[in-house]
């Protein structure tokens, strides 16, 4: 097994693992945010991504792209438009880390489909 960078958070699919926490979640964001985003100071979940972290919609966009890059998920426009502070991002890519992990655990087991009959 390859061990967890943090360019890819999560282990190889198949392997048993807990999902990140809270923490981990927002230390993730935190190093998106300080490589991608020129971001130098703390981050709290209270702190709203448009007042307090100053982004225009340019640097949100860049925010949900390298998230999605750094935790390998996919947050949809729905995720998107409910997204106003740093704890809000932190519970959807929560939320899709789990999501993800269960589509894996319910991929590598389910059999195949039958094959059609003509």
């Amino acid at each position: 097994m390859k061990p967890t960078t943090e360019a890819d958070p999560r282990p190889e699919p198949g392997a048993a693992h807990a999902p990140p926490g809270d923490g981990e979640i927002l230390d993730g964001i935190a190093a998106v945010a300080r490589k991608h985003l020129d971001y130098a100071g703390p981050l709290a979940p209270e702190m709203r991504l448009v007042e307090d972290l100053e982004l225009d919609s340019i640097r949100l966009l860049t925010l949900a792209v390298e998230v999605e890059n750094h935790f390998r998920v996919c947050l949809d426009e729905e995720d998107d438009r409910g997204i106003e502070t740093v704890g809000d991002l932190v519970a959807v890519v929560r939320r899709e880390l789990l999501a993800e992990g269960g589509r894996e655990g319910a991929g590598a087991s389910a059999a195949p489909p039958p094959a059609a009959t003509p």
